[in-house]
């Protein structure tokens, strides 16, 4: 074997690329307002539609589940007097989709 044939190779480049989309529940539709933020005992969600039972998580920034709670409907208030100050990350997911908010509490 010559150094020529040892470098020698084929390279392939494959692109595969899909775009995944439901119609009928879009991000937008998902959307969720958090105020007042910075927050200090009590924070206030709100959806822009109604959007059925969705899985309320609030972490801390180590990750760490802080606050679990269930939102019924497009709006929620939630005490957070428990937390520390510092920045948290508020998640949102029901069976279509999932949507996170960065929080500060002082």
């Amino acid at each position: 074997m010559n150094l020529y044939e040892f470098f020698n190779h084929k390279s392939y480049d494959v692109n595969n690329t899909a775009i995944l989309s439901n119609p009928e529940f879009n991000r937008a539709q998902f959307s969720v307002e958090l105020y007042p933020n910075p927050a200090t005992s009590i924070v206030h969600f709100q959806t822009r539609k109604t959007i059925g039972d969705t899985s309320v998580k609030i972490y801390d920034i180590l990750g760490k589940d802080q606050i679990h709670a269930i939102m019924n409907g497009d709006q929620m208030d939630l005490n957070i007097s428990e937390l520390s100050s510092g920045v948290y990350f508020v998640t949102f997911q029901n069976k279509n989709a999932t949507s996170t908010i960065k929080m500060i509490v002082e």
